[in-house]
Formats: C-alpha cells, sequence, structure tokens
C-alpha cells in the first residue's frame, strides 16, 4: 500500500476485492454523496449477515490520533519494522501503515496467501507484526521459538483462549492483547500478555469509558457508519462525540491506569436451562479441546432456537475431522456444565469464516 496522504483533503476508498462490481459501485456513489472530505472510507471487519455491508467514514484525524497513542503505547522508533499480514482494507491492517507513517518505520507486507510457515520465515528481523487468533494458532502449531529481536505481536478480532495463548507464551511470543473496532479507528484498550494475565487491558489515554453507561468519547471516532442493504437501500447514522460500546465491559483502576475486561458483546450471554452462560466461557472451553486434539480450525460453536428449550448451544465439527467426533464428545461431556448436555455436535462441510479468520455467525452457508 502506498504512503496515505494524511494531510490531503482528498478521500480514500478502500473496498475489499471480494465485494461484488455492483455493490462496489453503489458503494462508491454512496460514499462521495455525502459531501465529506478528508475522510477514509472502509467496511466493517466484523461480521454481517443478509446481504448486508456496513462501512464507516473515518477522518484522517481520528486514524492519525488512534495511530499515534498505539505508538505512544509501543514507544516506537523509526528503526522498528512492522510485518503486515492483515488487508489493508479492513481497519486492523489500515492501522499499522499509519502507525509507520507517524514513526518514520518501515512496514514489510506479506506479499503470499496467508502460509505460516511463509510468516515465520518473513518475521526475521521484525519487531511488531499483527495476527488474528487463528493466524496465531497456525504459527504456534509449528513449534518454532520466536524470533529474537520481535517485541510484540498484536492479537486481535476474535477470542483468544486462555490455551492458545499460554502455548504461544511458552515460544517466547510476546503478545499484545487488543480491543478494538473499527468505529474507533481500530484500539481501544491493549495489554501485554503473561501466564499470570487476567483478561484486564490498559486503555489508550486518548480515549474515555464512562464506566456506568458503556459511553466512550474519543478523538478517534468515526464520523459516520452507513449500511448498504441487500436491496441497496442505504442507512446513514451520523456519530457525534459519543459512543455506546455494545460489550459487556469491567472496569479496573491499576497503578494509576485505567482498565477493561472485554467479556463478549450484550448477546453473548444465552440463559439455557434457567441458567445465564456467557458463551466465551464455553468458548474458552471448546477452544482448549481443539487445541488438546488438533482440531483447533475445525471447531466451532453456534446458538440455534429450540421449540422446547428456546435455544441451546450446537457444536460444528468438520466432516474432516469425523474420526474425532467421539473423543470430541466425551472430552466436552467432561468440561460442560450438566445444563449444556447431552452435546449437540453437527457435522459441516466447512467451518464458515469471515477473510479475517472469524467464525459467521451464521453458518447457514456451512
Amino acid at each position: 500500500m502506498e504512503e496515505i496522504d494524511l494531510a490531503s483533503s482528498d478521500n480514500l476508498y478502500l473496498i475489499p476485492p471480494y465485494i461484488h462490481s455492483s455493490k462496489k459501485e453503489s458503494l462508491l456513489k454512496a460514499w462521495k454523496e455525502l459531501k465529506l472530505s478528508h475522510h477514509v472510507f472502509i467496511l466493517s471487519s466484523g461480521t454481517t449477515t443478509g446481504g448486508i455491508i456496513k462501512s464507516y467514514a473515518l477522518s484522517k484525524s481520528a486514524l492519525v490520533a488512534n495511530a499515534r497513542a498505539v505508538n505512544q503505547f509501543l514507544d516506537t522508533v523509526s528503526e522498528d519494522t512492522w510485518l503486515n499480514p492483515l488487508p489493508h482494507y479492513h481497519v486492523g491492517g489500515l492501522g499499522i501503515y499509519i502507525r509507520a507513517q507517524l514513526s518514520d518505520s518501515k512496514v514489510e507486507k506479506c506479499d503470499f496467501k496467508w502460509d505460516p510457515e511463509k510468516y515465520y520465515q518473513a518475521l526475521e528481523g521484525i519487531q511488531y507484526s499483527s495476527l488474528v487468533p487463528t493466524q496465531l494458532y497456525d504459527l504456534v502449531s509449528l513449534n518454532l521459538k520466536a524470533p529474537i529481536g520481535l517485541k510484540g505481536i498484536f492479537i486481535g478480532g476474535d477470542f483468544l483462549s486462555q490455551a492458545l495463548r499460554d502455548k504461544a507464551l511458552e515460544l517466547g511470543y510476546p503478545l499484545i492483547q487488543t480491543y478494538g473496532m473499527t468505529e474507533l479507528c481500530s484500539q481501544i484498550a491493549s495489554s501485554y500478555l503473561t501466564k499470570d494475565s487476567d483478561g484486564f487491558l490498559e486503555i489508550l489515554p486518548i480515549h474515555h469509558i464512562d464506566k456506568d453507561t458503556s459511553e466512550i468519547s474519543s478523538p478517534a471516532l468515526a464520523t459516520l457508519e452507513m449500511i448498504l442493504a441487500a436491496d441497496n437501500a442505504i442507512s446513514v447514522t451520523k456519530y457525534n462525540k459519543n459512543f455506546h460500546l455494545k460489550d459487556n465491559l469491567e472496569f479496573l483502576s491499576r497503578k494509576g491506569k485505567q482498565l477493561i475486561k472485554p467479556m463478549g458483546r450484550s448477546d453473548s450471554m444465552i440463559k439455557i436451562k434457567g441458567r445465564l452462560f456467557n458463551l466465551l466461557e464455553i468458548q474458552e472451553i471448546l477452544e482448549s479441546i481443539g487445541l488438546k486434539i488438533n482440531i483447533y480450525r475445525e471447531v466451532a460453536l453456534q446458538i440455534v432456537e429450540d421449540a422446547r428449550e428456546g435455544r441451546r448451544v450446537q457444536f460444528l465439527l468438520e466432516s474432516s475431522k469425523e474420526s474425532d467426533r467421539d473423543t470430541f464428545r466425551t472430552l466436552l461431556e467432561q468440561r460442560l456444565p450438566p445444563p449444556l448436555l447431552p452435546v449437540d455436535i453437527v457435522l459441516v462441510d466447512k467451518i464458515q469464516r469471515t477473510k479475517l479468520g472469524k467464525v459467521k455467525r451464521d453458518q447457514s452457508g456451512s
């Protein structure tokens, strides 16, 4: 990606190559009709359903504010080099280029389809990089120790299990867990991980979060959100100074720093047989089992409607791993609380994931 002219009033329009040409035309037309300048238009890196395309207008000043705060957190210098395996058309990848530009450091792009062995080779001489958990899993599965000189790998975009974290730390990878979203130009809170980490992350100083309302005020807030529906209908939501975080958050003050612990989205709480569960706790069990029997990438969970029970948890297993189904079931039965039994395992051809490796909430296409 070429250097962004952060001072120019010109807009930058970033559309992923997988978006159909007719949708690209509709997006560009709608974006330009907003009559904004000094902005970068970018799509959400989250999951959507029903043909909806969610996009944001991020001012260049907002992007700079977030990137500068991350650089201060890392204390980056011009001699540092970033390795970027993430696409520039999502905010995680875009943020790397802006951070490097502000610190006068270098970015090495992974000019290859994701391959953990090639990525590991490319890590030689690198100080910083970013991965999503599925990529981290692929990397640590090589059982190769972290290269000397590596200062940090940001892990964001999806749930990071304790089992995967500990395996990566054992190999010496300096993990930085991050919590963020496109609406805030990437990172909201980040912390280096240890085996004693309790899930609380340091809020970047540019953000202020009201712990009573979960309202965040920040110079990195997007200007607006635009949704393009399947029928090309458009809805626009303009943001003012505050934005409501939809995740369940715990707050803590430690050594003069404000910390938050993301506990999943508000819809991640589910009541089954009269008991309330946090899906992240079930996800932790699922992923630790997946790591143990080497089916991490081939399993997922989803919530399905049940005429008798209302809602229940269903576990997906790719058919290529059908021989592991009995072992998978036994381990789940040993770890899951009684209200989640009996275990419902469904074979699918393929776990549906986004381009960034996140498991799609809607697995109907699997």
